[in-house]
């Protein structure tokens, strides 16, 4: 039996970048489980979570200036752009491990185009998830 695969689209725009990550949903969980149920001294060469959040948003945000004026390297093709991607899912994930702010996901009648204003959109579409509040 095929399982239908669940997509997320998390809006970085709260941490500057203009961005949609697509991510499956389950990659978020288990990247939350990853960083709830390793120590701390684990990250990031033993310095920590936090040390990797502050890291991760400095190197994100210098890409995502990248992109923008570079957007025809936005592409799935591209390993930075994919790379780009994956690490925006892993800060905004940590970031609300660290902050307790909730990972935001945006509704799918909202999304236009997935990665990138200016990119064509994508064909693949984030779902609604049961059990995850949706906010007004």
């Amino acid at each position: 039996m095929n399982k239908e695969i669940i997509y997320s689209a998390i809006p970085m725009d709260r941490f500057g970048m203009q961005i949609l990550a697509l991510t499956q949903h389950q990659q978020l969980i288990d990247i939350r489980e990853a960083f709830i149920n390793n120590p701390d001294w684990s990250w990031c060469g033993g310095k920590g979570k936090r040390f990797m959040h502050q890291i991760l948003k400095k190197d994100l945000l210098a890409e995502d200036a990248y992109f923008e004026t570079h957007i025809d390297e936005a592409i799935e093709g591209n390993q930075r752009w994919v790379d780009f991607m994956d690490d925006c899912v892993i800060f905004a994930v940590l970031d609300e491990v660290i902050t307790s702010n909730p990972l935001l996901l945006l509704h799918p009648s909202c999304i236009d185009n997935v990665g990138h204003p200016k990119m064509p959109a994508f064909d693949i579409k984030p779902s609604l998830i049961e059990g995850i509040e949706i906010l007004q």
